[in-house]
């Protein structure tokens, strides 16, 4: 994916938060920061999260260590929770929580066809609503 077309996915997905009231924090070229950073910190109440986002004409995507250890490096130090959120063109997002993928194990690859365990925007955000409720 682009930077551009990289860029814009997170934009979507950070007005998305932002609509159903959450504060969010856009880290502009998170991937060429010096310390471990999200490319959206994502906030409400006393509930943060770290998504770093991900764009996919193809059914599937391969996630490198690089983009796995720097999300769980970012979670271990803020002691928030951490997702993947992948945009599978024509499919929308989807959300994989951090956990998940590292139990899946190398390769870290994702299918489409497997998204059907993962959360997508409605159902993600839904859940987090009730999860701040319990």
């Amino acid at each position: 994916m682009g930077k551009r077309r990289g860029s814009n996915a997170e934009r979507e997905l950070a007005k998305k938060f932002y609509e159903k009231g959450f504060a969010v924090l856009r880290v502009a070229g998170s991937g060429a920061a010096q310390y471990p950073t999200p490319d959206l910190l994502v906030m409400k109440d006393d509930m943060v999260l770290a998504i770093e986002c991900k764009m996919r004409k193809q059914p599937f995507i391969y996630l490198t260590e690089g983009d796995v250890q720097t999300l769980k490096s970012f979670r271990d130090r803020a002691g928030c929770e951490a997702y993947f959120a992948i945009k599978f063109l024509k499919h929308g997002w989807h959300f994989y929580p951090l956990q998940e993928v590292i139990s899946s194990g190398k390769p870290y690859k994702i299918l489409l066809k497997e998204a059907g365990a993962a959360l997508t925007i409605h159902h993600f955000l839904n859940g987090m609503r009730q999860k701040k409720l319990v």
